[in-house]
């Protein structure tokens, strides 16, 4: 664990990392692509701007020219001067020029051979020769028809050059300051985000260095949960929850490690022990004798291994992992009874009536060896601790469940020791486990498999002694009546046993029948 939460560490500082890297490159693409996106918006609206400045001039110079045309003496003419840095001109369909603001241009065209379409001819030169070194806008657009010229054959063409020289200023000073800028609050984010994620994760680190000081011989130690109910305050909880859980698992593993222990110590040493006294005195043993006790040992051996592999492969989710199929719970039930009739009939403490007049038609989808296992167990329990009688019944409760009880007629269990005789290697006392050959382990596997079938096993009084056979006593309302009676007569007649003297012990599972077990598996 501590490799882990070394790991945990190491992650702490790339996941604060990655995120401070993946903030600069999304913060550095968006600034860029802004940037970029910028520069273009306002180089298109410089350029329309003087565009639309240069038509507006044109239009001017158009109305001007119509209104004073030149006569056919005067030649060309000079226009009046136009905005500062804005040159303008007539010329005509072949260039000669007609009209001029500047002398100096008064000969040449602005924008030679233009031949202006529809909405004029827009052009961008780096510099005017002869006049400015500063990139221009030309703007050429033929005279309309109610602005010609009289007498012309053709229309003039007025020639705008409308100057660029201060919106490129604009455009270089603001890429200037992005390109400047923009790395600036790249690295200022990158910064901001260090100590913003190192903040939020402080609380994380917190958690983790407190999980990684916690030993195996020190489980019990949680972590400060912080107050509130964000994400930090939920993986505290998490933690503190998993604990938890890992303390719970190591308890059982160190408790169910020393019971294992102890009940394989037990026919081992029995074993050892005849061995050893049939081999010191051979003429005086009866081998045949030891060859029985010796059996009896092995196969409690046998049994103690196969529950601890079953509980094994529940710790996995294997146990109940077989082929699913229709399973007519009355016919296993009836066939267990019939199992268990011959060695009730000849049981060295007595014999045991075996009736299963209470059992009914019932089906479940499930593992048959799963479900012979659960009747096996239960019913191997009933024997064990039966003073005269066991009683099988299945039966449709009608709410989509199918119940099987198992009841005895013996010392009974006490309402708080219910639930407890589920959990590994139970000894309720030496009378009702240990003397009659039982690991503690069959129940266990029983309520298992049972809730891997999202099904339900609980006890109740079993049969009253003496009573009729066959009476199998659940009704929570008898039982409620004459629990306290019952404990009390079993603390005065056995010092408080184990079980409540005369009532018995009834086991009772509840699984999906058919249909609903089918819709349970669906869900």
């Amino acid at each position: 664990m501590r490799s882990a939460l070394a790991a945990a560490g190491r992650l702490h500082l790339g996941v604060r990392g990655r995120s401070v890297a993946a903030a600069v490159v999304v913060v550095g693409v968006a600034m860029a692509a802004g940037s970029a996106a910028l520069v273009v918006l306002l180089d298109g609206a410089l350029h329309e701007q003087a565009e639309t400045a240069a038509r507006i001039q044109a239009a001017d110079i158009a109305s001007i020219v119509s209104a004073h045309p030149p006569g056919r003496s005067s030649g060309r003419i000079v226009l009046p001067q136009a905005q500062a840095g804005v040159y303008v001109q007539v010329v005509t369909p072949r260039g000669a020029v007609v009209a001029s603001d500047t002398p100096a241009r008064s000969g040449e065209a602005l924008m030679p051979g233009a031949s202006p379409g529809k909405n004029g001819t827009v052009r961008v030169v780096g510099a005017l020769r002869g006049i400015d070194e500063d990139p221009y806008l030309l703007f050429a657009e033929t005279m309309s028809a109610a602005a010609r010229v009289r007498g012309s054959r053709a229309p003039w063409i007025v020639e705008v050059a409308e100057p660029l020289g201060w919106p490129v200023h604009v455009e270089h000073l603001v890429a200037t300051a992005l390109a400047l800028g923009v790395p600036v609050l790249i690295v200022l984010v990158g910064v901001v985000v260090w100590w913003l994620s190192g903040r939020a994760l402080a609380p994380v680190e917190e958690i983790r260095a407190e999980v990684a000081s916690v030993s195996s011989r020190d489980m019990a130690r949680r972590v400060a949960v912080p107050p509130g109910r964000d994400v930090v305050a939920r993986l505290a909880s998490t933690m503190n929850a998993m604990l938890a859980r890992l303390e719970r698992s190591a308890e059982r593993q160190r408790r169910f490690t020393s019971d294992a222990s102890h009940e394989l110590k037990s026919p081992l040493a029995s074993l050892q022990v005849q061995a050893e006294v049939s081999l010191a005195h051979p003429e005086t043993t009866d081998w045949q004798q030891v060859a029985g006790a010796m059996l009896d040992d092995l196969r409690r051996l046998e049994r103690l291994a196969n529950d601890l592999l079953a509980l094994a492969r529940a710790d996995e989710g294997a146990l109940a992992a077989g082929v699913l199929e229709p399973v007519d719970l009355a016919g296993a039930a009836m066939a267990e009874a019939e199992r268990i009739a011959p060695g009730a009939a000849t049981r060295p403490g007595g014999a045991v009536s075996v009736d299963t007049s209470g059992v009914r038609a019932g089906q479940v989808m499930a593992d048959v060896s799963a479900v012979q296992r659960v009747l096996r167990n239960l019913a191997d329990n009933a024997l064990r601790h039966a003073s005269s009688q066991i009683s099988f019944g299945v039966r449709s409760d009608g709410e989509g469940e199918v119940v099987l009880e198992i009841a005895d007629d013996g010392p009974g269990i006490r309402p708080e020791d219910r639930e407890r005789v589920f959990e590994r290697f139970t000894r309720l006392d030496e009378a009702r486990a240990a003397g009659t050959g039982g690991s503690g382990l069959g129940l266990a596997i029983v309520r298992q498999i049972v809730d891997s079938y999202g099904g339900s096993v609980t006890v109740v009084d079993g049969l009253a002694r003496p009573g009729p056979a066959g009476t199998v006593q659940e009704s929570a309302v008898q039982e409620s009546a004459v629990q306290e009676s019952a404990v009390q007569a079993g603390a005065r007649e056995e010092g408080g046993s184990a079980g409540t003297p005369g009532r018995g012990a009834c086991f009772v599972v509840r699984l999906p029948a058919l249909e609903g077990l089918v819709d349970f598996a669906a869900d």
